[in-house]
């Protein structure tokens, strides 16, 4: 595993204007600086990694999944000094401070696997398995609950404490063309199960925004489309959103960090889209055509094209910093 430092190379030094606005990033670039962090305790292909603030200032938490299900979850905070490295390892250095594996009791057979962990709780960590149809809930590194889906799970995220209650650890779950959630305190899990148009791929929540002060809970998949839930009215779809720009399934999914009315859209096809998905609301002032033009700018957003499809996209926690690889070997970097 690798720890790299990504440059924030974006404006006119960084990237290249292609057709229609979409932007490429500049071949050529500055090197990237990267420490190996040791190997991961994985028995098969890692098919999940996810990321989010750590215990202590300057820390990040880092979980992956393999194949099988087998989660490893590690720490990873500035100064930190392997025990077998210290001769030649520098004060300021990265590392993982904290590792613990998880596995399930059973593996069945190896497919996708995804992997969530709590922002809020540093012990919980869940995994859904494609195949096995199942999603395990750990704390500390111990399961506290097994939950099967109806259908093959294809991403999973934790909702925001105070989303829909007070549970700690709500899952949300794209299985199929549905949307369900999961509260470790039910005896079955599922506390709600709702259907879509499309195939769901990607599940992300956003915090309050403007119109929707309990958060928003969003969906997207095959049908290139972003599909908004109001927890107040979980079953009921009350916005679709697909912006010119995506024009193939919907790989990637999340929101701003300092505003949840933006998000940015990670595509099959290589597009990274940045844009403003906030409709006009009803019985509203009406705009002019200045306002009408600013507002139909900002829902088609910028559109960015790595030189190749997404092998991976990952928004680093509590930033607006979003870094993605090629299948091409390409890592990207891209700042709003």
């Amino acid at each position: 595993m690798l720890w790299a430092r990504a440059p924030a190379t974006v404006g006119v030094e960084g990237v290249l204007e292609g057709k229609s606005g979409v932007y490429l990033a500049r071949p050529g670039g500055e090197a990237v600086l990267a420490r190996e962090l040791g190997p991961l305790c994985h028995e098969s292909e890692v098919q999940a990694l996810t990321a989010t603030p750590g215990g202590e200032p300057g820390s990040v938490r880092v979980a992956s999944a393999d194949s099988k299900g087998r989660c490893t979850v590690m720490e990873i905070r500035e100064g930190w000094q392997a025990a077998d490295a210290r001769a030649s390892a520098g004060s300021g250095e990265l590392g993982p401070a904290q590792v613990y594996s998880v596995a399930p009791q059973a593996y069945g057979e190896a497919g996708w696997t995804g992997v969530a962990l709590n922002a809020k709780n540093a012990h919980l960590v869940a995994t859904a398995r494609f195949f096995a149809r199942d999603i395990t809930l750990y704390d500390g590194g111990f399961p506290v609950g097994e939950f099967h889906t109806a259908e093959r799970p294809r991403a999973l995220a934790f909702l925001p404490p105070g989303l829909l209650g007070n549970s700690p650890a709500l899952l949300a779950a794209a299985e199929g063309n549905k949307l369900s959630l999961w509260d470790s305190r039910v005896e079955q899990g599922c506390i709600s199960r709702h259907s879509s148009q499309g195939q769901v791929g990607v599940v992300s929540s956003g915090s309050p925004c403007a119109g929707f002060s309990a958060g928003i809970v969003a969906t997207a998949g095959d049908d290139r489309t972003v599909n908004l839930w109001d927890p107040r009215r979980m079953g009921q779809i009350f916005y679709r959103y697909s912006p010119d720009a995506v024009r193939s399934p919907i790989t990637f999914l999340d929101f701003s960090t300092h505003d949840s009315a933006t998000c940015f859209i990670g595509t099959q096809g290589g597009e990274l889209v940045h844009s403003c998905w906030i409709p006009q609301q009803k019985g509203g002032t009406p705009m002019d055509r200045a306002q009408k033009a600013a507002v139909k700018a900002a829902a088609a957003g910028n559109c960015v094209r790595g030189g190749g499809r997404w092998a991976g996209i990952c928004k680093l926690p509590g930033q607006d910093h979003l870094v993605g690889l090629t299948d091409r070997g390409s890592l990207i970097t891209y700042v709003p």
